[in-house]
């Protein structure tokens, strides 16, 4: 029904709807990630700024994600090294570690060919 309503290109173009949405939170004065998934448009390959953001956001996940895990196998590690639950074992904090236990721990992304590569044109 999206693509039948007229004068939708300001919502069914992911591009139009990052800058809309981008430009509606700025005017708001908050963070439009706190509402959408990070994203970045990348205009000119390697040499665009919103590359190099790009990368310096995705080499902190990439370490947020080796700390967890080596936190992961820690803990596993401590818990196989003990038969007794732990005294400090809270159900507050079992319950936090249960929670971090769930989060994926892969850091990828979808990256789309730059401009005027939509329903795969020009790829």
């Amino acid at each position: 029904m999206y693509n039948k309503v007229e004068d939708n290109f300001h919502l069914a173009n992911k591009k139009a709807l990052l800058l809309n949405m981008r430009n509606y939170y700025e005017a708001l004065d908050q963070n439009v990630f706190d509402n959408l998934p990070v994203t970045f448009h990348i205009k000119n390959g390697l040499s665009d700024p919103e590359f190099q953001k790009f990368k310096t956001y995705y080499d902190k996940a990439d370490e947020e994600v080796k700390n967890r895990k080596a936190q992961r196998l820690k803990r596993k590690h401590d818990r196989m090294g003990s038969i007794d639950a732990s005294p400090e074992q809270t159900p507050e904090k079992a319950e936090v570690e249960e929670i971090e236990s769930l989060k994926p721990l892969k850091n990828i992304w979808i990256l789309k060919p730059g401009e005027n590569t939509n329903c795969g044109n020009g790829i």
